[in-house]
């Protein structure tokens, strides 16, 4: 019950953020869930299930470990997904499985979410943008909705640990954009031309 519980909860997200983000144009013909078998924090898979030839189904996938990091974290994985949407559907080319191209990067930019084009790579948050913007109004609004919990004992470690190793939080120290990565990284922030800090 509790792995329909969290793909209601994790419906209502998507669907608030389709609303404020992407102007309620994105497809919901889709299958939200968690997984603990991700290799990446996040998956997007076009027309992944099918209703007996009737009707095709997109899958996104959020890695439950992130749901003991902060929320941003998390809910900035979903809508990175959710951009990998928007593109399949609206996009001027189809990039291969991944990939992050130039339209996907300034998608990704104006909804206040820092990517660099190629394949998987970090991604940082604009503590200015839109989407903080928006997740604080579903904090405020509806918090009940960010109460997910790990349903696997493995997930459920805490203090920020993932399947993939601890994350660290660095922040710029002049306009605190935050990126999550592993420990010993040095980054800088475009913006402000400050290294970020690792933060405590």
């Amino acid at each position: 019950m509790q792995a329909i519980h969290q793909s209601m909860q994790l419906n209502q997200i998507f669907n608030y953020f389709n609303r404020e983000l992407f102007d309620n144009k994105l497809e919901k013909n889709l299958v939200l869930g968690l997984s603990y078998k991700l290799r990446t924090e996040g998956s997007f898979l076009h027309d992944k299930w099918d209703d007996s030839g009737q009707k095709s189904y997109h899958e996104i996938l959020i890695d439950e470990n992130l749901l003991n990091e902060e929320k941003e974290c998390w809910l900035a994985v979903l809508v990175h997904q959710m951009v990998h949407l928007w593109q399949h559907q609206y996009g001027s080319n189809k990039p291969t499985k991944h990939y992050h191209n130039e339209e996907f990067a300034n998608k990704m930019q104006s909804i206040g979410l820092i990517i660099h084009t190629g394949y998987p790579n970090e991604q940082s948050i604009n503590p200015d943008s839109k989407f903080m913007q928006v997740v604080q109004g579903l904090i405020n609004s509806q918090e009940e909705l960010l109460s997910l919990k790990p349903r696997n004992a493995s997930a459920q470690l805490g203090n920020n640990q993932s399947k993939n190793g601890k994350k660290f939080k660095y922040s710029c120290p002049e306009c605190n954009m935050s990126v999550w990565g592993k420990f010993g990284l040095s980054i800088r922030c475009d913006i402000c031309n400050k290294s970020l800090e690792l933060q405590e």
